[in-house]
């Protein structure tokens, strides 16, 4: 994972914690930015990007919406500040890929294909989530969903509608060692794989299938 992932305040207070996982930074198009190679570690962490994010409530910044874009999925909120104290507030975020990537090319995948790579990206993630004790992740991106730790026999998965783009396929692996990497979880993880929030997406696909996942798996401290 990219260093210095975002933790929303209450993230760590929430009956069940929530990883939302992104795919990778960007380069940057300003000719002045030392953030314009690919594969190499950003200047900036995580966090910075969220912090960003919510000192532009007009998202003047276009390439923002990304974080927009997941939020509706949760629900729709009147402003900034709802949508902040009420979704990222209380969740990690996290880019699955620890180096710059372009926009709308290849490069991701095949930083993920690179040998060894693949390994080290989850084997980070797996420590993400054993370290902070994590419990569902959604995660917004097709290519890293595919690529996450292959599943063992006593892991659970559910395919969604192979022909729609905004599917919500669903795995869960449970406790044990698995091939691949050396990280072992000590509890289940559910993991729920969504498209890219890029071009062509609908967070409306998503909100009542996700209303009904927070309801019925008590998310954000759903029951209080």
């Amino acid at each position: 994972m990219h260093k210095g992932e975002f933790v929303g305040i209450n993230a760590a207070n929430q009956r069940k914690r929530i990883l939302i996982l992104g795919e990778s930074h960007h380069t940057s198009n300003d000719e002045n930015s030392p953030n314009r190679i690919v594969g190499v570690e950003a200047t900036y962490d995580t966090k910075d990007v969220l912090a960003e994010y919510f000192a532009d409530p007009e998202l003047r910044n276009r390439h923002l919406r990304f974080f927009r874009n997941i939020a509706k999925c949760f629900g729709e909120f009147s402003t900034l500040s709802k949508e902040r104290e009420a979704f990222w507030n209380n969740v990690y975020f996290g880019n699955y890929i620890d180096v710059l990537c372009g926009v709308r090319d290849t490069v991701a995948l095949k930083q993920i294909n690179t040998k060894g790579n693949r390994k080290k990206y989850n084997s980070q993630l797996f420590s993400f989530i054993q370290e902070n004790e994590i419990d569902v992740i959604f995660c917004f991106s097709r290519k890293v969903y595919n690529k996450l730790p292959s599943l063992e026999a006593f892991d659970k998965e559910t395919k969604g509608d192979i022909g729609d783009s905004h599917r919500l396929d669903m795995c869960e692996y449970y406790p044990g060692p698995r091939k691949g990497i050396s990280v072992s979880l000590s509890k289940p993880v559910i993991v729920y794989g969504l498209k890219h929030p890029s071009q062509g997406f609908s967070h409306r696909r998503y909100q009542g299938i996700i209303a009904e996942i927070i309801k019925n798996e008590g998310l954000f401290n759903a029951a209080d």
